[in-house]
């Protein structure tokens, strides 16, 4: 054993202190640069501290040390604590070390060129980035990394972070190639600061919770992967992890089935030459405070590692949810995919907890792919809590659009709506039906409504705000129990499906003009309180016609535009009104003519204020109509005028009430059959001359007025009942097929037009019927037949002078009178009255002039025998009766002649009575007279027959009138060959004059004057019957004289002599004869010898042949009045 050397003491004191020296100094950094040391593992043990497994040179701070070799794999740094070194190295010849120990200071990098797995397990400071090389094999890191510093991972190899304890260096990791394995304790942090991957570089996980929760994902370049070591390949599943926030501009993230990631920052994901690529594996959930994809349009479909393609998988037993937090979702040219599955999949969801915004040139889309099966859920959900919310979705110009084909729910949200905003397009789409149910607002951009036909697409209402556009591009979009509301500025742009909603509602903006041809149900509302005229538009060529139909309809702001050319032959383009009706204020509905037409069906009542139109316009050959259906309508025009113009249709009836006016015009019929009705206000015919505004019954009722402004307004066919209203002003010239009146009637002026009624008039009560004067076109009205049994008429005569009479004609119907009057005025031109038929009269009944002027009306009776059946009571006839006609008295009723009359077919009394009063001419014509038995002919008139004229009496004849007090005369007169022939009674009163003793004057009794030139034959029946009412008594206290004379019959004018007697005045001349009065108790006879000469009759004393005869009477008059006594 050699010696040690005589100086090595000295030598190893000097040693230690230029150690020390180099110590100091290498502690500064930046002044020396430390030496390359390396590990050969020569100690005795594993210790850093043993210089010779250094090779006998102690590490010094500052250097570079290496590790190589096979000995002493375990090295431990037994060197003070946090002693840097600038670097680690394991050599390419190093087997697997672990490094263990007291922390270090890494001041520079650690490089693995060893293919074995190096472990370094003590605790390292960083006070700077450090990168870690796995260039050959793999490294781990167990112990704590700590300080400022950051790590770059770079090699092909693996980096792994493990250990027990969290990693609390907070700069950058950044992995730039190979693995960076992250295996911490669970709950202990690999990565406190941001993470980098790119280039390709991979991070995986071995247990949850390796990321810091304020750690800041980045990944890009090709192939780099966040969670795995490819595309859905070598992944963790069922990791928690939050972090704070993700952008990936490059590579994947692969969620991991079952893993809960929260992202409490922004997640980005941006798709381009570095094919970024999101796989949400199935049942994965995924929380972002906000989620930015920007040119990510791809569609993974049945290629899950699809560049540029962002989808959460479904195929799971368990839910894949992606939940955005506050931040918001954005959307730049991309696709947010959602997946369902196989069998038993639960399939996947976007829950939105904030606002979604689309921008870019391209379109975006939340899309269901497909691909994988469509089992389970593919839905968006708008709200993650109870609270209401209304998700905007901000759709920017440009050429952004969003399409959302997933269904859309409330999610957690008691009540969630989606309000469209930005110039951009934003369609939902899809076969899963939408059930959110909160408002739908459109406040910019366009609203396209595109799911599959019969899907719901909107479940709660829609509001187009200024700005916003609704489309409805397939069948039955809305739900049915929703409706929509347009405000000003939005748009509903061209309606071409089938939809049915709950209501419309339109306070601005609304329809646009054309492509509005679907098949529209709304089940309540249309109302138009502003905004574009909504337009119904054809559908050329189409048979199924556009139609919409609303269970009520009202118009206050805005108007309605139908077009009717669907093609030739197919149907009508329809606007249905349901059972609550047609309401209008100030507002026109055009109906357009057309090769098909169009048809507005009103199925419930219609109510109009201010002044409204319901016309019709374009060309076409096909005109529009209204169409009542079956039932009646009510038209209530509380104001204004309601105008239309269309045709009218139906089976229906309208009834109109309110104080408005209703009018009628155009040249379109109105065709409906049912009953219109007049309650209220006015109801104004004023078609094209000639047209039917009404064809079926037409009733004024109380408070109604009907105004006929156009000739020829009512059907041929149908007439006119009036119960309380009011016809005001007939001017024109109107054919009816009957009229009657209950109560109210025509006005009392103002009925200057031509009135002619097929069928029957009558007057059941009310006005009386006035027909005024006119002009040079004198009024002319003609009915088949009259009854007037309420009310009466009256008939102006002053046309102007040299102008034509007013004209009444009652036809072969005849008139009936019950206690009516009917009055023809005299005027300056007159009035004709012309009686075709028969006169049936009950009660007090005239037909009289009145007024006064130049001209006396006229009653013209026609050809033919006139029957006046007077069944009671008196019809007087008081105007002179024209004509060639005959008239026959029936009845037991009075008819009273009280004019001069000049028809010709003869009068025959054949029962009741007949009284003459007139003073000229002759009270029945100039015809032939027969007063048949038992008739009464009466009155002080005169019947004068023409020439050859017969007038014959077979019934009673009673000179005067009813109540008279003085004598009256009645005159019968023929001439030429008609012959006078008396077969019946005639009755004749005494007034006064017995105490005279002279010839008394005609005012003392009534007289028959008779006058002819074929004298007068007295029948076998004849009576003359003479009643007084004059006192004969015996005490003679009236004071009869004997010689007074009363002449009853006047014989001067009949030049022919008279035949026969009467029979009651056979016998002696003088007597006390029947049917004359008793003048026996005065001790009195009538001489009857000058009768039939001179007419005369006289009170005579009996000659004394005849006084026995005379006390004869005397006793025997005392014994009847001793048996009355």
């Amino acid at each position: 054993m050699m010696s040690p050397h005589p100086f090595s003491r000295p030598i190893h004191g000097r040693v230690l202190f230029l150690s020390w020296i180099a110590s100091l100094i290498f502690s500064l950094p930046g002044l020396v640069k430390g030496a390359a040391v390396t590990w050969n593992g020569g100690g005795a043990d594993n210790n850093w501290g043993t210089a010779l497994n250094w090779g006998g040179q102690l590490p010094l701070s500052g250097d570079s040390l290496f590790f190589g070799g096979a000995l002493r794999l375990t090295a431990a740094n037994n060197l003070t604590a946090d002693t840097q070194f600038a670097g680690i190295t394991f050599n390419a010849d190093a087997e697997a070390f672990t490094l263990s120990g007291n922390r270090i200071i890494l001041g520079g990098d650690v490089t693995n060129n060893s293919t074995f797995l190096q472990t370094l397990s003590l605790a390292m400071l960083m006070q700077a980035t450090r990168t870690f090389d796995a260039a050959a094999g793999s490294l781990t890191l167990s112990g704590i990394l700590s300080g400022d510093g950051g790590l770059t991972k770079i090699g092909t190899q693996t980096l792994t972070l493990s250990g027990t304890a969290s990693n609390t260096y907070t700069g950058l990791t950044s992995v730039e190639a190979g693995i960076l394995r992250l295996d911490k304790t669970s709950n202990r942090n690999a990565v406190a600061g941001n993470l980098d991957i790119r280039n390709g570089g991979k991070v995986t996980f071995a247990r949850s919770h390796q990321l810091a929760d304020t750690t800041v994902v980045t990944v890009s370049g090709l192939g780099s992967v966040f969670n795995g070591q490819g595309t859905n390949s070598m992944l963790t599943s069922n990791l928690t992890e939050t972090i704070g926030g993700l952008t990936m501009t490059g590579g994947s993230f692969n969620a991991g089935s079952g893993s809960n990631w929260t992202i409490d920052g922004a997640g980005s994901f941006t798709g381009g030459s570095e094919n970024t690529i999101f796989v949400g594996n199935s049942s994965a959930r995924l929380t972002f405070g906000s989620l930015s994809l920007t040119n990510m349009p791809a569609t993974a479909g049945g290629t899950v590692p699809t560049n540029n393609s962002f989808t959460l998988y479904g195929n799971s037993p368990t839910l894949g949810i992606i939940t955005i937090k506050e931040g918001g979702l954005f959307l730049d040219g991309s696709r947010l995919n959602l997946r369902g599955g196989n069998s038993e999949a639960a399939g996947s969801k976007l829950v939105l907890n904030s606002d979604v915004t689309v921008t870019g040139t391209t379109a975006s889309a939340i899309w269901e792919d497909t691909a994988g099966g469509r089992t389970g859920m593919v839905r968006v959900e708008l709200g993650g809590d109870a609270d209401p919310v209304e998700r905007v979705f901000d759709v920017s110009g440009g050429g952004a659009s969003l399409t959302i084909n997933v269904e859309i729910t409330n999610g957690a949200s008691l009540e969630a709506g989606l309000t469209k905003t930005g110039a951009g397009r934003l369609t939902l789409s899809g076969d899963r039906a939408n059930s959110y149910s909160g408002l739908t607002r459109v406040n910019g951009g366009e609203l396209v409504l595109n799911q599959s036909d019969n899907v719901i697409a909107v479940a709660g209402d829609i509001i187009v705000n200024s700005g916003g556009t609704l489309t409805m591009a397939a069948d039955e979009q809305i739900a049915n129990t929703a409706g929509i509301t347009v405000n000003t500025g939005g748009t509903i742009s061209g309606w071409l499906t089938t939809e049915t909603i709950a209501y419309y509602t339109q306070n601005g903006g609304g329809l646009t003009a054309s492509d509005n041809s679907g098949q529209v149900t709304i089940t309540g509302a249309l109302t138009l309180s502003g905004g574009n005229t909504f337009t119904i538009n054809s559908l050329p060529g189409s048979a199924i016609a556009p139609h919409f139909q609303a269970r009520s309809v009202v118009l206050t702001g805005a108007n309605i535009l139908i077009g009717g050319n669907n093609g030739t032959g197919n149907p009508r383009t329809a606007l249905t009104v349901g059972s609550d009706g047609l309401s209008m204020a100030g507002r026109t509905i055009t109906l357009y003519r057309g090769n098909s037409g169009v048809t507005l069906n009103l199925n419930g009542d219609f109510s109009g204020t201010g002044n409204n139109f319901i016309l019709v316009s374009n060309s076409g050959t096909i005109e529009p109509h209204i169409d009542l259906g079956n039932a009646v309508r009510i038209f209530d025009i509380t104001s204004g005028t309601t105008d239309i113009s269309v045709g009218i249709v139906g089976n229906g009836g309208i009834t109109k009430t309110g104080n408005g006016t209703l009018t009628f015009t155009g040249y379109l019929p109105k065709t409906y059959t049912g009953t219109t009705t007049v309650s209220g206000g006015i109801l104004d015919l004023d078609q094209t001359a000639g047209t039917d505004a009404i064809t079926g019954p037409l009733v004024i009722a109380t408070g109604g007025t009907l105004l006929l402004s156009q000739n020829e307004q009512i059907a041929n066919t149908t007439g006119i009942t009036v119960q309380g209203g009011t016809i005001s002003g007939f001017t024109t010239q109107e054919t009816l097929a009957y009229y009657t009146q209950e109560t109210g009637g025509f006005l009392a002026s103002g009925n200057r037009g031509d009135l002619t009624v097929l069928g029957t008039v009558k007057l059941l009560g009310g006005r009386d019927m006035t027909i005024n004067s006119g002009g040079a076109d004198a009024p002319v009205w003609e009915f088949y037949a009259a009854e007037l049994t309420g009310a009466g008429m009256l008939v102006g005569g002053n046309n102007g002078v040299g102008n034509p009479k007013t004209s009444l004609t009652i036809g072969e119907g005849g008139l009936t009178l019950g206690g009516r009057t009917i009055t023809l005025n005299r005027g300056n031109a007159g009035v004709e009255m012309h009686l075709l038929g028969n006169l049936t009269a009950t009660g007090t009944n005239s037909i009289t002039t009145g007024s006064s002027g130049a001209v006396e009306a006229e009653l013209h009776l026609g050809t033919g025998t006139r029957t006046f059946q007077i069944t009671s009571g008196t019809t007087t006839i008081g105007v002179k009766a024209m004509g060639a006609a005959a008239i026959e008295k029936t009845g037991n009723g009075t008819l009273v002649m009280n004019t001069a009359s000049t028809y010709s077919g003869g009068t025959t009394i054949s029962a009741g009575t007949l009284r003459i009063l007139n003073t000229t001419g002759s009270a029945t014509g100039s015809g032939a007279f027969i007063l048949a038995s038992p008739a009464i002919l009466t009155g002080n008139g005169r019947i004068a027959s023409a020439a050859d004229m017969d007038i014959t009496v077979n019934g009673t004849l009673t000179i005067g009138a009813p109540s008279q007090t003085a004598g009256n005369a009645l005159t019968l007169s023929t001439s030429g060959m008609g012959s006078l022939e008396i077969g019946g009674r005639v009755n004749i009163d005494l007034f006064s004059g017995q105490q005279s003793g002279v010839l008394n004057a005609a005012t003392t009794a009534d007289m028959l004057v008779l006058e002819g030139a074929d004298g007068l034959t007295l029948g076998a029946g004849a009576i003359l019957s003479i009643s007084t009412s004059i006192a004969i008594d015996a005490e003679n206290s009236a004071g009869w004289v004997e010689g007074t004379s009363w002449q009853v019959i006047d014989w001067s004018g009949l030049t022919g002599g008279v035949t026969g007697s009467f029979s009651n005045l056979t016998g002696s001349q003088v007597a006390n004869f029947p049917q004359l009065p008793d003048l026996s108790p005065l001790g009195f006879f009538w001489d009857v010898s000058n009768l039939y000469t001179t007419g005369v009759i006289t009170v005579v004393i009996p000659e004394p042949s005849r006084l026995f005869l005379v006390f004869v009477g005397i006793g025997a008059l005392g014994m009847r009045r001793r048996r009355v006594v």
